[in-house]
């Protein structure tokens, strides 16, 4: 009886958890990789604009990913864009909003356990197979 509003409802949840599984995956790679190669180049100094560059790119990568592998061919291409600019510009405000709590705790960090960490030989070849040192 019910089956046609269970499709309605959950037809598309398999297609939209790959979408923002291969999304998560590939924008936190590239935000990792972004912010890494940031402390590189600025010796390790202004975390606030390191965050929020590699956050903007990461989050970029994720929202167009995760919103047309999950909605292009279900909705309307404009109404897709409008929720990949939206997600987008809400995930921007919310990364400004609480980098000040994110320096906070970088510098008592930094000043408490006295390291800070530069990757310099660190390999992103996340598909690598197997363990050797």
């Amino acid at each position: 009886k019910y089956s046609h509003d269970y499709a309605i409802v959950l037809g598309n949840l398999p297609r939209i958890l790959v979408a923002n599984f291969a999304a998560t995956f590939t924008g936190s790679i590239v935000n990792i990789y972004i912010l890494t190669k940031l402390k590189i180049a600025t010796q390790g100094r202004v975390f606030w604009i390191r965050s929020i560059g590699s956050t903007a790119i990461g989050e970029f990568v994720y929202t167009i990913i995760a919103s047309t592998a999950g909605f292009i061919g279900i909705m309307p291409f404009d109404k897709v864009i409008t929720i990949v600019l939206s997600t987008y510009v809400f995930k921007l405000i919310y990364a400004v909003v609480f980098i000040y709590l994110g320096v906070i705790i970088v510098n008592a960090l930094r000043t408490n356990e006295n390291v800070n960490v530069f990757d310099y030989a660190t390999k992103f070849n996340h598909f690598k197979v197997g363990y050797s040192e």
